[in-house]
C-alpha cells in the first residue's frame, strides 16, 4: 500500500479487505470502552492478520476496566484498523494519545510483523511490553 492510497471495501459481512488484501477489523467505540473489551477485540484482530492488515501505535492510553481501576499502555497499540477509525475514539480515554507511527503488519513465522508508513515502530518499547502484548494478542513481535 503507498501512502496515500485509500482504503477500498468489500461486502463481507464483519471483514473488510484493503484494495491489496489486508485485513480491517474496525474497532467499535465499545470495544475500547474497557480493558476487557479491547483484550477481546484486539485478541480477535490478531487472530485475522493478513499480509496489509493496518496498524497504529499512540505513546500513552489509559483504558478503565470493569471495577474503573486505570491500566496504562506505553505504547497503545490497535491491530486491524487505521490511525483515522481508533482516533475518534481515544477521546474519552485518558493518556496523552499521541499517534506515534501506524503502517501494515503481517504474520512472519507466527509472529506479528510491523511496518510503519509514517511515523517509527520502537520495538524497543515493544519489547519491554512483550508479556502484555502477548497476552491481548496471542502473539509474539517479530522484532527487527
Amino acid at each position: 500500500m503507498l501512502l496515500g492510497e485509500r482504503y477500498s471495501f468489500q461486502d463481507g459481512g464483519d471483514e473488510n479487505f484493503t484494495s491489496n488484501g489486508g485485513f480491517i477489523m474496525h474497532v467499535k467505540p465499545g470495544d475500547l470502552l474497557t480493558f476487557e473489551a479491547y483484550k477481546k477485540a484486539m485478541k480477535a484482530a490478531a487472530a485475522q492478520i493478513k499480509p496489509n492488515t493496518p496498524f497504529c501505535i499512540f505513546s500513552e492510553v489509559q483504558i478503565p476496566d470493569a471495577s474503573k481501576k486505570l491500566h496504562t499502555f506505553k505504547p497503545f497499540l490497535v491491530v486491524g484498523s487505521p490511525a483515522n477509525v481508533v482516533l475518534p475514539l481515544l477521546k474519552e480515554l485518558k493518556g496523552s494519545k499521541k499517534l506515534t507511527s501506524h503502517g501494515l503488519c503481517a504474520l512472519e513465522g507466527g509472529k506479528i510483523s510491523l511496518t510503519a508508513k509514517t511515523g517509527k515502530v520502537d520495538h524497543g518499547k515493544l519489547k519491554s511490553q512483550a508479556a502484555i502484548f502477548k497476552a491481548l494478542l496471542g502473539k509474539e513481535f517479530h522484532h527487527t
